[in-house]
């Protein structure tokens, strides 16, 4: 027995609940201004226009700060620069303009290289040394960050005085350098580095707690760090998990011939048009929604119109005109197809003979004419009754005859009845 399709909880397929179900299993539940909606190209849209605003924000406090960034730690300058354009690409995928995107990265870029007074601190550099720092296997953490800044405010003798171990180990993490690169360094190990200056209104810039409140700006939600950066990797793989849920709930129902109403058939349409529109694939769901419509189109007495329709024609078994699409039915409707010669297109009503739904139309061809002749075509509309003689099925465009009917009908001076 057929029933009203239904998604995961049961919830009927297509409603709003089904939807807010649906979306809320993605980011795109707190993205949405409405989670019970499919509008996803407008969401996608209106997030790339806060990525936009959140870059120009980030851009104005680089460039109230471009003297200090060189003391960011490494870590959160590259994070941020990190951000910044995954929040471009979204701006860029969206076609919203983002100006400063690929500023912001260049200027964060090129703070990891500024002087510190003297030769410019190499960002790889850095990172050695801050790795020696915290592994050094002669001195505890704290006893080598305390010979790096006695070196830093007082100069490598004062730093080792007459110790070889300090010496070597000085000597290593400063790789040929000198004391501005060890300033460097100690920025980068501390992670505190920063003046006053390097801080916006809530956060110290590209902290973790900055670049937290970036991204609840932007996505309206709190990221988990396996979502990473790549924000239109993370919109495009939400997009492609609801067309893969949809497709699913699509599959089962069709395996439990159920079927779709007319509103139903809208609304799944017109989200699919939405994750196309969006460059994700929706697979074979189109087919599916047109299985399920064809199965019902609507409501109970469409499936009893078929019914009817099915045995006046006599296809197949015959059928209770119950109103209910089971077995019988499926399979007389099956068998009515491969009378056709192919599938039917979806049908907005349950008359697979209407001619402005399915391209098929009735014709009647007058053959009380003398032999060799040929038949004349008429409209099944504009045909006088007097003149009725074979009623046949055809699709223009398309050779032979899907189905005919002759009624009776003078054959070289004999009556040749039905046939």
């Amino acid at each position: 027995m057929s029933k009203q399709a239904t998604g995961e909880g049961g919830i009927i397929l297509g409603s709003g609940a089904y939807w807010e179900r649906v979306n809320r299993s993605t980011v795109f539940g707190a993205l949405m201004q409405n989670a019970a909606a499919t509008n996803y190209q407008r969401t996608l849209r209106d997030t790339a226009a806060r990525a936009a605003a959140a870059v120009e924000e980030v851009y104005a406090d680089l460039q109230k700060n471009a003297e200090t960034l060189p003391d960011m730690p490494i870590e959160s300058r590259n994070a941020l620069a990190k951000q910044m354009r995954g929040l471009y690409d979204v701006c860029r995928s969206c076609g919203v303009s983002c100006s400063h995107g690929l500023d912001c990265v260049t200027i964060l870029n090129r703070a990891a290289f500024r002087s510190f007074g003297g030769a410019p601190a190499d960002a790889r550099a850095v990172q050695n040394a801050v790795a020696k720092i915290r592994n050094s296997p002669q001195f505890f953490q704290s006893e080598a960050v305390d010979i790096v800044r006695r070196a830093v405010n007082y100069g490598v003798s004062s730093a080792v005085g007459s110790s070889a171990q300090k010496a070597a180990f000085l000597k290593d993490v400063m790789q040929g350098k000198d004391t501005d690169f060890l300033k460097a360094v100690l920025a980068a190990y501390s992670g505190g580095g920063q003046s006053a200056q390097t801080r916006s209104a809530a956060s110290v810039i590209g902290g973790r707690d900055y670049r937290s409140r970036i991204e609840s700006k932007v996505f309206l939600q709190t990221l988990t760090l396996a979502q990473g950066d790549n924000y239109g990797r993370m919109l495009t793989d939400a997009l492609r998990s609801i067309a893969v849920q949809l497709e699913r709930d699509l599959t089962q129902n069709v395996r439990e011939h159920n079927y779709i109403n007319d509103d139903t058939v809208r609304i799944l349409r017109a989200a699919l048009a939405e994750l196309r529109a969006c460059g994700v694939s929706i697979g074979a769901s189109e087919r599916k929604i047109e299985h399920l419509d064809w199965f019902v189109g609507g409501d109970a007495g469409k499936i009893r119109r078929l019914q009817q329709k099915l045995n006046e024609l006599g296809v197949g078994e015959r059928l209770t005109e119950d109103g209910v699409f089971g077995a019988k039915t499926l399979a007389a409707w099956n068998k009515f197809k491969e009378i056709l010669s192919g599938s039917v297109p979806t049908l907005g009503f349950i008359d697979p003979l209407q001619p402005n739904v399915t391209g098929y139309r009735h014709i009647l061809a007058d053959k009380n004419r003398p032999r060799g002749r040929a038949a004349e075509v008429y409209n099944v509309d504009s045909l006088p009754k007097k003149y009725k003689a074979s009623v046949i099925l055809n699709k223009p465009g398309h050779k032979g005859v899907a189905f005919m009917l002759d009624h009776p009908h003078i054959i070289d001076g004999g009556i040749e009845g039905y046939h």
